[in-house]
């Protein structure tokens, strides 16, 4: 596969394909944040795109969310600058640009902001809606990390394994389906465990499962670890 480069190029914001798995999300906070940045700014920073298709558009790699404030304050036609590489990205590689724009970064530096009026930074963003999002960002990193670990030591306890089940009367559940804003389906929410606890216990087990996600995944498995061991 050919390394990649990056060309800068001019587009129009309306000629953009936005990614439908885009990984970056946006609270009313940041985008106000960001609104506001441009008010300051301008239209700092670019966007990463890949190449044109037949019909004239671009696939959008980085920058959805600068692309939909950009959109709204200047107008869908508006031109924006943006890098475009030079071959299409592949899944794997989309996900590499989203994550790595924000973890492959500089942090601040708190030692040299120490000087600086707090008022000021705190009209800069660092405030209590930015702290909260850090918070929650070390939150789910520590679940995923949490959901490593356990795989690594125990690869055979995983939920629906039977085979450690203790004396308790094992039983089974099913959740009540609840609206959590995902696009799991009533199939999926619906899925039958085993829990080695007591029924009340289980009811709860299942229900804060059923809201960490897909059973493959590492939120999934993080809860299913830590609920476990809370009810041992």
């Amino acid at each position: 596969m050919d390394e990649l480069t990056w060309t800068p190029i001019t587009v129009r914001l309306s000629a953009l394909d936005f990614w439908e798995r885009n990984p970056k999300r946006l609270t009313k906070a940041q985008a106000k944040r960001l609104a506001d940045s441009t008010d300051r700014l301008g239209r700092a920073g670019v966007l990463l795109v890949g190449p044109q298709d037949a019909r004239g558009r671009y696939p959008l790699y980085d920058g959805h969310q600068r692309a939909n404030i950009w959109r709204t304050l200047y107008g869908a036609d508006a031109e924006v600058h943006a890098l475009q590489s030079n071959r299409e990205l592949s899944e794997d590689e989309r996900l590499s640009v989203s994550v790595l724009t924000v973890t492959a970064v500089g942090s601040l530096d708190f030692d040299a902001l120490a000087g600086w009026d707090a008022g000021v930074l705190q009209d800069l963003g660092l405030g209590v809606d930015y702290k909260r999002e850090l918070d929650d960002a070390a939150a789910n990193i520590a679940a995923m990390l949490e959901a490593l670990r356990a795989d690594e030591e125990d690869a055979d306890d995983r939920l629906g394994d039977t085979k450690n089940i203790r004396d308790h009367e094992r039983i089974s559940v099913e959740p009540e389906v609840q609206d959590v804003g995902g696009s799991r389906s009533r199939d999926t929410m619906m899925r039958h465990f085993v829990f080695d606890v007591s029924y009340d216990e289980g009811i709860l087990v299942e229900r804060a499962l059923a809201q960490a996600g897909e059973p493959n995944s590492w939120l999934y498995r993080a809860a299913a670890a830590y609920l476990r061991g809370a009810f041992s």
